[in-house]
């Protein structure tokens, strides 16, 4: 009783079972979301545009040029031009 109220045993105080109870709840809860997770992410490898991986040549020329290239671009010369 840390609080002078509470009377929640646990596995140092003579109740060990808390601990296998603790346990097999991570682990119940680990493989939950693994499985929902896995499910998810097989149900996106089939809807069309909703990949997971970008296309080869992005990956060549690397994502920050793909992606945020011609935004910095952009920005940068509208700041330093105006």
């Amino acid at each position: 009783m840390l609080d002078g109220i509470t009377n929640a045993p646990g596995g140092i105080d003579g109740n060990g079972i808390q601990i296998a109870f603790q346990l097999a709840d991570m682990v119940s809860i680990s493989s939950y979301s693994f499985t929902v997770s896995a499910i998810i992410l097989f149900a996106m490898k089939y809807i069309p545009g909703l990949n997971i991986r970008v296309d080869e040549d992005a990956e060549i020329r690397g994502l920050d040029t793909h992606e945020f290239y011609q935004e910095e671009v952009r920005t940068y010369l509208s700041i330093v031009f105006v």
